[in-house]
């Protein structure tokens, strides 16, 4: 195995660890509907079982729809990045590492739909007052500063 598969899949299974350890957290210690504050309220922890995608799209699909949107079509399209991350000679650290972090977070919600019949657990949320974000975990954390990490070294490429 080369170097740079080495590290993409190290680094997958570092984010998919960390969402799976933080997700066994919350699902021992929140109570469903029991939001608990953080520094005033900035940071809530609350546990959620999502049916859908990012915002609950999708949720209101029927079950057998959604396994095949949200765990085979998204289990295959992971599986396609890592082999695109891993094998590809000429790809960047820095696009390989973006990769690694979307495969990982990606793997991280996948394990949880296998897991818990099509749900993937969310538990953090942020905000101040009525201003908040949907509820999260650190999966979607890590897909989002990936794609995040991808999109901004495209666009500097692309600025020279």
């Amino acid at each position: 195995m080369s170097r740079s598969a080495l590290f993409v899949i190290l680094t997958s299974l570092c984010c998919a660890g960390c969402d799976q350890y933080t997700k066994s957290l919350a699902r021992e210690d929140l109570e469903p509907g029991q939001p608990v504050s953080y520094l005033g309220g900035f940071v809530r922890l609350q546990y959620e079982e999502n049916a859908g995608g990012m915002l609950s799209v999708g949720s209101d699909l029927p079950e057998s729809l959604r396994f095949w949107v949200f765990t085979v079509t998204v289990g295959l399209f992971l599986f396609g990045i890592l082999s695109v991350v891993c094998i590809h000679p000429k790809l960047a650290v820095g696009d390989r590492f973006s990769g690694a972090l979307i495969v990982g977070g990606g793997f991280g919600n996948l394990i949880d739909r296998l897991q818990y019949n099509g749900f993937v657990i969310d538990f953090l949320n942020i905000g101040l007052g009525p201003i908040r974000t949907a509820v999260f975990n650190l999966a979607d954390v890590a897909v989002l500063s990936g794609a995040a990490l991808l999109l901004v070294r495209h666009l500097r490429k692309a600025a020279t």
